[in-house]
C-alpha cells in the first residue's frame, strides 16, 4: 500500500496545484507566505491529509493498521484546529464581534468541493480494490484525505485566510461535514468481507 499511497498523494497534489493555478492564487498570497501562523496552518493541513491517506491505505490491508499510527492524522489535525482556535480567540479579543463580518465565504466551500471530488474519487477507487475490513474508518479517513488535499489547495486561493473565523466556518466545518459522509460511503461502497 505504500507505493499506492505515494502515487495517490503525488497525483492528488498535482491535481490540486493545477486546480489552484487554473482558478487563481489569492491576491494577498504574500500575507500567508509571510505569516508564520498561516504557513504553519497550511503545513498542518497538508500533513493531516497525508496522515489520513496513510491511515486509509493501511486500513485497506488486513493486519497493517496499528492504532498508534492514527497519530499520523490526529497530531497535525488537532494542532491545526488548536492553532485556528487560538487565532480565533485572539481575533475576538482584539476586534470583538467585528470578526464575524468575515462570515462571507460560500465560494470557499464551493472551491473545496470542486478541488476535493477528483482526489477523493481516485482514492475510493483505489481502496475498493483492496481488502477493506474496517469499512467505516476507511471511508472516513478516505474522505478526510481527499478533501484534506483540497483544503490545502484552498489555503493558497482564499483571500480571507487571515480571518480565522472565516477559515473555521468555510474551510474546517465543511471539511468535517464532508468527512462524516465518508462513514456512509464506507458502508455503501466497500465490500463487506
Amino acid at each position: 500500500p505504500e507505493a499506492r499511497f505515494i502515487g495517490w498523494f503525488l497525483w492528488s497534489l498535482i491535481f490540486v496545484i493545477v486546480g489552484v493555478k487554473f482558478s487563481g492564487f489569492a491576491e494577498n498570497l504574500s500575507v500567508m507566505l509571510n505569516s508564520k501562523l498561516l504557513l504553519a496552518e497550511s503545513i498542518l493541513v497538508c500533513l493531516s491529509a497525508l496522515g489520513a491517506a496513510w491511515i486509509a491505505f493501511m486500513l485497506s490491508v488486513p493486519g497493517r493498521f496499528k492504532l498508534k499510527r492514527s497519530a499520523a492524522f490526529l497530531i497535525p489535525f488537532i494542532s491545526w484546529v488548536g492553532l485556528l482556535s487560538y487565532r480565533s480567540i485572539v481575533a475576538y479579543q482584539t476586534y470583538g464581534t467585528k470578526v464575524f463580518k468575515s462570515l462571507q465565504g460560500f465560494p470557499c466551500t464551493e472551491t473545496l468541493l470542486m478541488l476535493g471530488v477528483v482526489p477523493t474519487i481516485a482514492l475510493i477507487v483505489m481502496l475498493r480494490r483492496a481488502a477493506v475490513l474496517k469499512r467505516v474508518k476507511t471511508g472516513l479517513f478516505g474522505l478526510l484525505a481527499g478533501f484534506g488535499v483540497a483544503v490545502f489547495g484552498l489555503q493558497f486561493m482564499c483571500t480571507m485566510l487571515a480571518m480565522p473565523v472565516h477559515v473555521v466556518y468555510f474551510h474546517l466545518l465543511p471539511f468535517l461535514i464532508i468527512a462524516v459522509f465518508g462513514i456512509v460511503i464506507g458502508l455503501k461502497l466497500f465490500k463487506k468481507l
